[in-house]
């Protein structure tokens, strides 16, 4: 540690004495007039460790989730969600300062797998509050998704085919000064949204919905049982779901147009999410063994899809780059365009992609005993 270093800590602590969990939300809406407030997931101790360490984190990648056996579905969609959250606020620290591009790709992330936890857990805390919610967080993906397609763009055209075994197209101008704009542009839009005050309340109301939402007290026995059901009935019933849907509408990937590859793509990465989420409650030899194989075939997949939505999306940003600029575009989550023409180096992708689905297809479900 050099010595003299200091954080400055300016926070206030609620702690909640009696009353509902609903309660201890209230003040910290009513304190949102100081902007720079938001929800923190630091300890003093964890602030007081990191100036001990002379290395400051440019990232951070998501942690292990620690979900014990026999907690109740509610109890590990809080732990899980707020993993996310925790994950999402120390990258966005980062991305505020930093403007780079490993940030915002993890703080990216870390909002994906958020969303990915409340689509898993539907069934248990959809209330009148739950589609709003995620109608929010996914307005701040699509802004996330439009400066990701960039920096992979740029990182492309910058090192030909660094990481990626198919071809970024070539634009006929130089398409550094205009991309680097773009880049800056999307990059604003994002940090403007992230500290803005209607994203605040966003998390806030998040947090406050996560701890003491209507799902949460809903008294129909169907939601009350579902609620209370062990996680690892609930994890098995999920996984076993999400893996026939992929292995089923992933059929004859090779025939499939981009538009529904990308489909394919979002469900492997939705299974791996699930898979991450779960996976330590599956932690003897035979499930580790298992899940390791399991994995490593949806890896090998969401890569080479993911390397083919590259692609597309690359096409796409040449293309604009090429034509003058009229009214913003977004191309964020959007779904490829139809156009299903491949080159060689496509191809490849694809058929490596293929023999992934399969190796999934034939691989033992981890949960199973």
């Amino acid at each position: 540690m050099v010595k003299g270093t200091t954080w400055p800590i300016s926070e206030l602590e609620l702690e909640l004495k009696r009353g509902s969990t609903s309660d201890l939300f209230a003040p910290a809406r009513n304190l949102d007039h100081v902007k720079t407030q938001k929800i923190d997931v630091l300890s003093k101790s964890e602030r007081g460790y990191a100036l001990a360490d002379s290395h400051e984190p440019t990232s951070f990648k998501a942690g292990h989730i620690e979900l014990k056996p026999g907690m109740s579905a509610a109890e590990a969609f809080r732990t899980i969600a707020h993993a996310c959250i925790r994950d999402f606020r120390l990258n966005e620290t980062l991305l505020i300062a930093s403007r780079a591009a490993e940030p915002l790709h993890l703080t990216r992330v870390a909002m994906r797998r958020l969303r990915s936890a409340l689509s898993l857990f539907k069934p248990i805390v959809a209330d009148q509050q739950y589609e709003r919610l995620k109608s929010r967080l996914r307005h701040v993906s699509r802004q996330f998704g439009e400066a990701r397609n960039l920096d992979v763009y740029i990182a492309h055209n910058t090192v030909p085919n660094a990481g990626l075994k198919g071809a970024l197209p070539p634009v006929a101008s130089d398409p550094a000064p205009q991309v680097q704009i773009e880049r800056n542009r999307a990059y604003e839009c994002v940090i403007s949204t992230l500290q803005s005050k209607r994203f605040r309340q966003c998390m806030q109301d998040l947090v406050a919905w996560i701890e003491a939402g209507p799902w949460c007290a809903h008294d129909e026995p169907k939601k009350r049982t579902m609620r209370n059901q062990t996680i690892e009935y609930f994890a098995a019933h999920v996984l076993g779901r999400s893996r026939r849907k992929l292995k089923r509408d992933g059929r004859h990937l090779d025939r499939l147009s981009p538009k529904k590859r990308h489909h394919i793509r979002i469900a492997a990465k939705k299974l791996r999410y699930a898979s991450e989420f779960f996976s330590g409650l599956f932690a003897d030899r035979q499930h580790r063994r298992r899940r390791k194989a399991f994995i490593i075939a949806l890896k090998n997949l969401q890569t080479c899809l993911g390397d083919l939505n590259d692609i597309q999306t690359g096409h796409e940003i040449a293309a604009e780059l090429e034509r003058p600029k009229t009214a913003p575009t977004s191309r964020s989550d959007a779904a490829p365009s139809e156009t299903n023409q491949l080159d060689e180096d496509d191809k490849a992708l694809l058929r490596s992609a293929c023999n992934a689905h399969h190796r999934l297809s034939y691989a033992k479900p981890f949960w199973e005993s």
